[in-house]
């Protein structure tokens, strides 16, 4: 995914970002609905409008769908996380493994996989190029993590433990116990599982 850091710009201007993060030139004005394309093509949720407030005169406004189709984000290559960690997780599944999609409710998104001869689920990020370096946004970024979880075949996890500091960290950001997380995670999967008990097969 190295080419699409480099070439992912979110304005078209004389002075594009580089990278995945949003240049300094470029705010972000809000957000509009898809149109139809975007909506049915790139199953767009939404779409960014971004202006450039560059020295050199540019001002203009750019829209950036944020696609989940991985059509149009392979065409463009433009993205972000979202859109990186979904393009990834759709392709390690094609090849054949097992993997899951991972949410960092502080804003970023990666994906786990399992991989043979590794125990439990690797940790692995398309944007940063990293893989089994869970701590690497606690202890190289400094998040504070509130909730991470994992997104499997019809079933999420709390896996906060897995890539915060410790367990006091996020437990501070929090505004649920322990307790009532699992009760949440317990109720959303059995109603992903149509209904189902967890001794029903």
């Amino acid at each position: 995914f190295s080419y699409f850091h480099r070439g992912c710009t979110h304005a078209r201007c004389p002075t594009p970002g580089v990278g995945s993060a949003q240049p300094e030139h470029v705010r972000v004005l809000g957000c509009i609905g898809p149109g139809l394309v975007d909506r049915v093509v790139g199953r767009a949720s939404r779409v960014e409008l971004h202006l450039c407030t560059s020295g050199e005169g540019c001002g203009r406004v750019s829209m950036f769908p944020r696609n989940r189709a991985p059509g149009p984000i392979l065409r463009t290559r433009r993205g972000r996380c979202g859109e990186y960690s979904y393009v990834w997780l759709l392709m390690l599944r094609s090849l054949g493994y097992e993997a899951r999609w991972v949410s960092d409710w502080t804003d970023h998104c990666w994906v786990e996989v399992r991989l043979p001869g590794h125990p439990g689920w690797v940790h692995t990020d398309p944007c940063e190029r990293a893989l089994g370096r869970p701590r690497m946004y606690a202890e190289g970024w400094g998040k504070r993590h509130n909730y991470v979880v994992a997104f499997g075949e019809g079933r999420l996890e709390d896996v906060t433990p897995v890539y915060a500091l410790d367990r006091s960290t996020y437990m501070a950001e929090r505004d649920l116990s322990e307790m009532d997380v699992e009760r949440v995670l317990d109720e959303v999967n059995h109603r992903m599982q149509g209904g189902r008990s967890t001794g029903d097969h």
